[in-house]
């Protein structure tokens, strides 16, 4: 099968940006699966200082809109990988056009902006993909395997997690994301941070039953954005979130997400997995590793024998050829590729988890 010829609206020039740490990897890694013909930034020049940037072919096209992009016959899938509240206006053009398109996490910038570009797409007959990563999770797969199949920990009891997001310290952030606290862009610590978050966990555990609730509080109405001076932005995103349920599988679930960093020393996420043989936990060292770690050290104990094991919950992968953020992104390249992705009508459901979360708690 020939390679998929796709057409990237996203990939900078900057050698960490996100596309170029989590989507670039896997690609360059799989030219028999892959190949990169055409890039599309905000400008043609912009494209063509990407493509010199990261070595790509001289025959790679550089786009200046997703039209022009979405009218190459040379492209087959258009993936788009840009801040969340463009992907509309980019993905929209595309699905016009006729063209398979594979979109990064939210879908839209809100619920309605998903539903019309689901409907759009089903009624063009195009193949769509959404990369929620932490659907692709191999640590919670094998999380999975080692302990719960295994009956390791017995039946299920509950499901405890708390992570900081490290956003928001001290009423300042960076000038790189100071988006997230302004709720109409559509990127935020609901539809980002705790929606990655309760996807990974939903590889292991399944979706949640009616009845879950939440509660936010916001203590921080204004933040200060960038180094030095900066400057003031108006906050209308939560500094705090508690999420409570109970997953149809069995276990109950609680989870608390912080803006702020982590206490010196300790983990930034944890995860507490109780079960009637036993107890498992999970520590990572940020926020949002649990949906893009690639391996990562358990501790259970057997409550019969008091005995404390590690285990390694790791993807059989070498250590060499694998960039920790391109591993799950390029699980959910992969499946789309061999029509098992998640598309854009689960982007719709998640969507709609997301405006759940917000009218639960209030807002």
């Amino acid at each position: 099968m020939a390679p998929l010829r796709l057409g990237i609206i996203g990939l900078s020039a900057s050698p960490t940006a996100w596309a170029s740490l989590a989507h670039l990897p896997h690609l360059l890694r799989n030219p028999s699966l892959y190949t990169i013909t055409a890039l599309c930034n905000s400008s043609r020049d912009a494209a063509l200082s990407s493509i010199s940037a990261h070595g790509l072919p001289s025959s790679t096209k550089a786009y200046g809109s997703p039209s022009d992009l979405a009218a190459d016959p040379d492209v087959d899938v258009v993936v788009v990988s840009a801040r969340v509240d463009l992907h509309y206006q980019l993905a929209k053009p595309c699905v016009q056009a006729g063209k398979d398109v594979l979109c990064e996490w939210p879908l839209g910038a809100n619920s309605g902006q998903a539903k019309e570009l689901a409907e759009m797409a089903r009624k063009k007959g195009v193949k769509t993909g959404i990369i929620l990563q932490g659907h692709w999770s191999g640590i919670m797969q094998k999380f999975k395997t080692e302990l719960i199949d295994s009956a390791k920990l017995g039946t299920l009891t509950s499901v405890g997690g708390t992570f900081y997001s490290n956003t928001c310290e001290n009423g300042r952030m960076s000038e790189r994301y100071h988006y997230l606290v302004d709720r109409k862009i559509g990127g935020n610590v609901i539809s980002i941070h705790m929606m990655h978050w309760l996807e990974t966990l939903s590889v292991v555990f399944g979706e949640l039953e009616e009845g879950w609730s939440t509660t936010m509080g916001t203590y921080q109405k204004t933040v200060k954005v960038g180094d030095g001076e900066g400057w003031v932005q108006q906050k209308d995103t939560p500094d705090e979130v508690l999420l409570q349920g109970k997953y149809a599988e069995g276990p109950v679930l609680a989870v608390h997400l912080n803006t702020g960093p982590p206490c010196p020393g300790e983990p930034a996420s944890k995860v507490v997995i109780h079960g009637i043989k036993g107890q498992a936990v999970i520590e990572l060292p940020t926020g949002l590793s649990l949906h893009i770690a690639h391996s990562v050290n358990c501790r259970f104990v057997d409550f019969e024998t008091g005995h404390v094991e590690t285990i390694n919950l790791g993807d059989d992968i070498g250590e060499e050829t694998q960039r920790v953020p391109s591993l799950n992104v390029g699980k959910a390249y992969d499946a789309f590729a061999q029509g098992k992705g998640l598309d854009w009508d689960f982007a719709v459901k998640r969507h709609q988890m997301v405006d759940e979360i917000w009218k639960k708690a209030g807002w």
